[in-house]
């Protein structure tokens, strides 16, 4: 796992311009909007030489105000004297919603949008604010149903032509997703997130030379940006090119040296070079800047692994899984570090764990199967080969495995069987061969087992020790 970067997609990132109209009443000196000069709200005060709806208008303005200072606890509760005064005003509600929206309270800036639109169903623009919110909960259907609303009442909006194309990449559409930023790119040619945004979508997809071109493009729009010289790299290294992935990662951290995703993805590709040492340091650096980050722990971790030191790996995977304790890779990894060390029954406990997160992963079931069998405990192996093998059909490695356990257990017509499911799918599989030669020899299947050792010979195999076994087990079956 996580042989590939992550390649970053900045959904909080969708600028929201919107053109609302807002009657906005200049403040007489001397008169009482209920805000202070100092810009706390006071109690509430009548004013009694204008209407409600002057109050309201003057009362939004002041809401507004507040927003643009980034003081959304006042603002709402501006907002919230204008609709004690109008509980149907739109505006108020539309203000309040972006308020909401600022603090983080997404639930309640979805029920004002919906109130806003309620009462007043031209305010075309608060789809756009509802769908961006609705995406940030991960509510991407409901997030097109508004942006397509927006889309339909408005001039083209390059905003909202990436606000969907985000939407549909949360979906996993890449291709409508690569539409809408073609829309979003003719209408604004020069928002250089939107050639990152429909890159990463072309990667998906696999068009990966199409991908670099738009890279490109991102960062000579915006050249100081690291997370596109950081994508790029993932990209690069996706196509096997870690040299130029290193090069790009270099690019992001000249470009800022505090990105932490950069390290972490130079550490992965100085991984695939085997220069353990280097990639380290890179993961050294990431933790030491987003501690909280699990993903680099375990690669760390897989580094230390591919260095034998099995103690530095087994720690690492502990604290990536402290930090996200559903990580089934984590546990998986863990696991295969225990087994190395000798301790299969914590191996097995890890295992457990994971097909307890991911009961339709084949791998778990099979590497337990494989430590059960060190312990001792063929049977359970047994069952948890066959578990593998019918969540993964094609699984060579684990019929090989369960024709061992079944031979192990003098069932030799299913180990035979099981070598033949090896050989059907590697036919180069040397030692399937081997092994199906003892098997059919235990049936007595003679001139079976002599094919099989001839075909060996052919293959360039050393078979004369091979077939003195034969010989002995044939004598002694």
């Amino acid at each position: 796992g996580f042989e590939m970067p992550t390649l970053r997609i900045r959904l909080t990132h969708v600028g929201l311009v919107v053109g609302i109209a807002i009657m906005t009443v200049a403040l007489a000196c001397g008169q009482s909007s209920g805000v202070s000069p100092t810009g706390e709200v006071s109690s509430e005060q009548s004013v009694f030489q204008e209407s409600d709806q002057e109050m309201a208008d003057r009362l939004i303005g002041s809401g507004v105000r507040f927003q643009e200072l980034g003081d959304f606890q006042n603002a709402i509760k501006v907002l919230d004297r204008v609709l004690r005064l109008d509980s149907s005003n739109a505006l108020a509600y539309y203000h309040r919603g972006n308020a909401n929206g600022g603090l983080g309270n997404l639930e309640g800036a979805i029920a004002d949008y919906g109130a806003a639109i309620r009462f007043n169903l031209e305010l075309v623009d608060v789809y756009l604010r509802r769908g961006v919110s609705h995406s940030r909960l991960r509510r991407f259907t409901e997030a097109i149903e508004d942006l397509d609303q927006f889309i339909a009442g408005s001039e083209p909006d390059a905003t909202a032509y990436r606000a969907r194309g985000l939407a549909y990449y949360g979906l996993s559409e890449w291709e409508r997703a690569i539409k809408d930023f073609d829309q979003a790119i003719a209408v604004d040619p020069g928002l250089a997130v939107v050639f990152n945004d429909r890159a990463l979508s072309l990667v998906n997809v696999g068009r990966h030379t199409e991908a670099i071109e738009d890279f490109g493009r991102a960062v000579k729009l915006s050249p100081d940006e690291a997370m596109f010289y950081d994508n790029r790299g993932g990209t690069w290294q996706a196509m096997g090119n870690y040299v130029w992935a290193i090069e790009d990662y270099d690019r992001a951290l000249l470009a800022d040296p505090s990105y932490a995703p950069s390290y972490e993805n130079r550490g992965n590709a100085y991984r695939r070079f085997n220069d353990y040492s280097r990639a380290i340091a890179d993961y050294d650096e990431a933790i030491r800047l987003t501690p909280w980050s699990a993903s680099t722990y375990f690669n760390r971790g897989m580094a230390y692994g591919l260095m034998d030191e099995w103690e530095s790996a087994v720690r690492d995977y502990g604290f990536a899984i402290s930090r996200y304790p559903l990580y089934a890779e984590a546990y998986y990894n863990r696991a295969g570090a225990l087994s190395n060390l000798g301790d299969f029954d914590a191996a097995i406990l890890d295992l457990d764990t994971v097909i307890g997160l991911q009961p339709t992963w084949a791998e778990p079931y099979h590497e337990r199967a494989r430590t059960k069998l060190k312990l001792g405990d063929t049977e359970g192996a047994l069952d948890d080969l066959s578990r593998a093998i019918d969540l993964a059909p094609q699984f060579a490695a684990a019929y090989l495995n369960r024709g061992m356990a079944a031979y192990g257990v003098g069932d030799f017509e299913q180990a035979a069987e099981d070598y033949t499911k090896v050989l059907q799918m590697q036919p180069e599989a040397l030692e399937a061969y081997e092994k199906r030669a003892r098997a059919y020899t235990m049936l007595g299947l003679e001139e079976e087992a002599k094919a099989d050792v001839a075909t060996l010979a052919q293959m360039g195999f050393d078979v004369g020790a091979l077939e003195a076994e034969l010989a002995d087990l044939w004598t002694h079956r």
